[in-house]
């Protein structure tokens, strides 16, 4: 019997040794690979100021009132907004997030907003962005009440409005 538990655990460690030693990819976006516009390509360049003015042009579009804006950093905003109207209306969190280049956001951006917007009693979480999510960052919270708004989303909801 000895002899068999050794024998599982030497085998135990050579399969462990035997595993890949890296991490496998991250999986960003197919809309970040396909071929882009201008207009994308300016969005995604577009610098902090630039970036809130659109969000907080955007979120009033939408028919929200913004409360308060708050700089979390120099590449993001919280931005606490409500709607005003009986049964469909609450307060919204937003998160505004400038993109740096080549780097997508990832799944711990999007579990603290769900876990803000859990915490905090919001009726929604928006995550805007001018880069893309990773693969595992969209499908994570699926049905959860977050709404993530990618830089090619984003254009084209900016265009709707008449903002971009």
């Amino acid at each position: 019997m000895f002899f068999i538990v050794l024998g599982a655990i030497a085998l135990g460690f050579v399969i462990i040794l035997l595993l890949p030693k890296s991490t496998p990819p991250v999986i960003v976006e197919q809309d970040s690979l396909a071929s882009k516009d201008e207009r994308v390509r300016a969005l995604e360049r577009v610098e902090g100021d630039t970036f809130l003015h659109l969000c907080l042009a955007f979120i009033q579009q939408l028919g929200l009132e913004v409360h308060h804006a708050t700089q979390v950093n120099e590449r993001e905003w919280d931005i606490v907004a409500e709607r005003a109207v009986p049964i469909v209306g609450g307060s919204y969190l937003i998160q505004c997030v400038l993109s740096t280049e080549g780097s997508p956001l990832d799944l711990t951006k999007v579990r603290l907003l769900h876990d803000m917007v859990k915490a905090e009693g919001f009726v929604k979480g928006i995550l805007i962005t001018n880069g893309y999510f990773t693969q595992d960052a969209l499908q994570a919270y699926i049905d959860a009440p977050i709404e993530l708004i990618n830089c090619r989303r984003f254009q084209q909801l900016l265009e709707q409005y008449h903002l971009w």
